[in-house]
This record gives structure tokens, C-alpha cells and sequence, in this order.
């Protein structure tokens, strides 16, 4: 579960279209990252799961944290004349102790709530 920290005041501050262009940026990003790797959905908002298929914590956490850099160190362009950095916050659970989705999710949840509360722009593994 990944979920771009303070986008609320992107739009805010540069209105929707430039929400609209940091969506289509970090959703680019994402899947050149799960080319073959896995599958990204957005599952609203701001909020992005990525599903793995045959990855251990490790691996998973590499991939997130390679996202997560990605998306960090790529301006998005919002006129002629300016870019913005934007950063992400990343739960990341695998399915070691149970395969049920609902189990996974939750912990993956909780794991992006300890990102947020614990400073955002990092990755947390539950």
C-alpha cells in the first residue's frame, strides 16, 4: 500500500489538474516498476496498492523502497517553468504468515499508517 504524502495540499496549492498530473506521474512510475514484477491498482484518491506474486519480505521491501526513490527523485512538471518533488508513503506485508487478502491488506494498511505518523517518505514492513 503506497499513498502520496500531502497531496491534499497540491491540489490546494496548484489546483486539480496538477493533482491529476502527480497522479499520472507516481502511476507511471509504479508500473514501470511492476513491469513483470506485479500488479499496481489505485485504489482511490492517493492511494495505490501493489500485488507481488512470489516475493519474500526482502524483495518486497526492495521494490517498494526502489518506488519510493523513483518517485522522490522525479520532478513533475506543472507548467513551462516549474517542477514539483512530491514524496510517498509505503506499507509493505507478504503473505508469510497467511495467504487471505483481508489479513495481508491489514497489515499492509497499518504498516502505511506507521509510515505517516512516523515522519512519511519512508517505507514500513510489517
Amino acid at each position: 500500500m503506497l499513498d502520496i504524502d500531502f497531496f491534499k495540499s497540491v491540489n490546494d496549492t496548484y489546483g486539480h489538474p496538477v493533482g491529476d498530473k502527480v497522479l499520472q506521474s507516481c502511476a507511471s512510475i509504479i508500473q514501470e516498476h511492476c513491469f513483470e514484477k506485479g500488479h499496481a491498482y489505485r485504489l482511490g484518491g492517493e492511494e495505490f496498492c501493489v500485488l507481488g506474486v512470489n516475493f519474500d519480505q526482502d524483495a518486497a521491501f526492495e521494490l517498494a523502497e526502489k518506488i519510493r526513490l523513483a518517485i522522490q527523485h522525479t520532478p513533475i512538471p506543472i507548467d513551462a517553468h516549474q517542477k514539483i518533488s512530491i514524496t510517498i508513503s509505503i506499507g509493505v506485508a507478504t503473505a508469510y504468515l497467511s495467504t487471505d487478502f483481508e489479513y495481508i491488506h491489514h497489515f499492509a494498511d497499518k504498516a502505511l499508517y506507521e509510515a505517516k505518523n512516523n515522519g512519511r517518505n519512508q517505507t514500513i514492513l510489517l
